[in-house]
Order: C-alpha cells, then sequence, then structure tokens
C-alpha cells in the first residue's frame, strides 16, 4: 500500500493509523531524510508492531 500524507497528517501519522494491525510494517526512508533528522528518522512508530526500514535510490515492486 503507499499513502501519501496530507495536511491534517504527518508521515508518522499517516504509517500508525495505516499499520495499527499489520504484523509487519515495511518503511522506506531516503538517505537524505537520515542525513537531516539522524535517528529521529526511525522513532516515533512505538504504536505498532514489527518494523522494517528500507533505503533504496529507486522505486522496487514487491510481488
Amino acid at each position: 500500500m503507499e499513502c501519501q500524507p496530507d495536511d491534517q497528517r504527518n508521515t508518522k501519522q499517516l504509517i500508525s493509523q495505516k499499520s495499527v494491525d499489520a504484523d509487519l510494517t515495511i518503511v522506506g526512508f531516503r538517505h537524505e531524510l537520515v542525513k537531516a533528522k539522524g535517528i529521529d528518522t526511525f522513532t516515533g512508530l512505538d504504536d505498532i508492531g514489527n518494523i522494517l526500514f528500507v533505503s533504496s535510490q529507486k522505486e522496487k515492486e514487491i510481488s
């Protein structure tokens, strides 16, 4: 599922809302975001289960 945040919800709120019942949530991130926000990139998703963070320069389709 691909979701885009809107003016009312930030990305982490959207992920938490959509993934609350998931056993595994895969979250993509960009290297630039880690440089800018550091460890905060990976925090703030405490309300959901297991999280796999994935970094990629190009979009990958999971089938």
